[in-house]
């Protein structure tokens, strides 16, 4: 019992300091990490995995996830013998690709034939799944890219006159979103970024998917033998729960804050904490930042911010403001949900370590986000 107990902290103890030293645009390549060891060291994950994304069951033997695998010599020179795809651009090393090591023929063929017909046919015989892992942004390079690939791959299916993959390739796009954000994007999407995801959302691709990093969690979590075969699991449940501010483990986020609390330097450094994950939160669930640049979360004014206000207008659309005030008190940080106020004292915790209070407010944040009514 000691020896699970022990691993247990230290499986925890590896997310904290993950998620501290990885936050912003690197955790996208963390992620992508344990997702790949994840799929390749547990069966359960992986069949559930493969349920996800409709995977044929008889094309996926031996398939073994990669990260950051270049297929930019190969696949895309493949593609480009389509004169539609001759001078476009490709994601050439996509986060994670899934194909068979035992493919090496038609591999060898993709890399040194110059025939366009060898080069197809290898294409077609090959397995892959590419997996492209984001945040909750998703920039036009990026996207344009990702659609000169799924075009490139896809045939027209002669029964139903529609775009698709072939079974033995997939492109899936993972993101932050919560899955309450996603929902309201499918049904009504606000600008071009939200757009763009709502493609994903609702494709009518064959072969593409989207998942979210929340129905990760949520598969992970449901099911705690899967982590008792493999740590590495676990480790991603851990990560994937800090990553998106799921508290369903208390010991969990409870020793995060206490690590956060001991290590800041200051009551300046403990505030930019707090808000720089209360910015996580709203960014995941796709809350719009009141109109102005002064309006958004600044890391490098965190010193004077004094206020993080949340509302919600007639129709049910959700905004955060951040306000910045050089006269306030930096060392009070007021959170204001609705109309009602939360106020921490960042110096007082620092000095009394009371992770409790920023527990209590970064649930109701949390609750609010999703679109539910926090608990006053």
């Amino acid at each position: 019992m000691t020896q699970k107990i022990n691993n247990k902290k230290t499986l925890q103890d590896i997310a904290i300091h993950l998620n501290w030293n990885l936050h912003s645009g690197a955790g996208e390549n963390i992620i992508s990490s344990l997702l790949a060891a994840s799929f390749n060291l547990s069966d359960e994950f992986k069949e559930w995995f493969w349920e996800q994304i409709d995977y044929c069951r008889s094309s996926k033997k031996d398939l073994y996830a990669e990260t950051n695998k270049g297929i930019g010599g190969s696949i895309i020179r493949a593609i480009q013998q389509k004169k539609k795809f001759k001078d476009e651009e490709f994601p050439k090393r996509p986060d994670i690709v899934i194909y068979s090591n035992n493919e090496e023929e038609e591999w060898n063929d993709l890399e040194g034939s110059d025939k366009k017909k060898d080069l197809l046919n290898a294409l077609r015989n090959i397995h892959l799944v590419v997996v492209e892992v984001k945040q909750a942004e998703l920039m036009p390079p990026a996207d344009k890219k990702y659609k000169h690939l799924i075009e490139g791959l896809a045939n027209l299916k002669k029964k139903t006159g529609k775009q698709g993959l072939l079974n033995r390739h997939r492109f899936i796009i993972i993101s932050s979103h919560t899955n309450a954000a996603k929902k309201r994007i499918r049904k009504s999407p606000s600008g071009k970024k939200e757009e763009g995801w709502r493609w994903y959302f609702r494709c009518e691709y064959d072969g593409v998917k989207h998942l979210t990093m929340e129905k990760i969690y949520e598969a992970i979590h449901k099911i705690p033998a899967w982590c008792r075969n493999c740590p590495i699991l676990q480790l991603f449940e851990y990560y994937l729960a800090l990553y998106l501010g799921i508290f369903e483990d208390k010991e969990l986020h409870k020793e995060y804050w206490l690590q956060a609390i001991k290590a800041s330097a200051s009551a300046f450094d403990l505030k930019w904490d707090i808000a720089d994950h209360i910015n996580w939160l709203a960014r995941n669930a796709s809350l719009k930042t009141e109109r102005g640049k002064a309006n958004k979360w600044q890391g490098n004014k965190a010193s004077t911010l004094n206020m993080i206000v949340f509302r919600q207008d007639e129709k049910g659309q959700r905004y955060v403001r951040f306000e910045y005030n050089d006269k306030q008190s930096p060392k009070q940080l007021a959170i204001v949900l609705d109309g009602k106020d939360h106020s921490l004292d960042t110096e007082k915790i620092r000095n009394t370590r009371d992770h409790a209070e920023i527990m209590k407010i970064l649930k109701k944040v949390t609750q609010y986000c999703q679109g539910k009514p926090a608990m006053m």
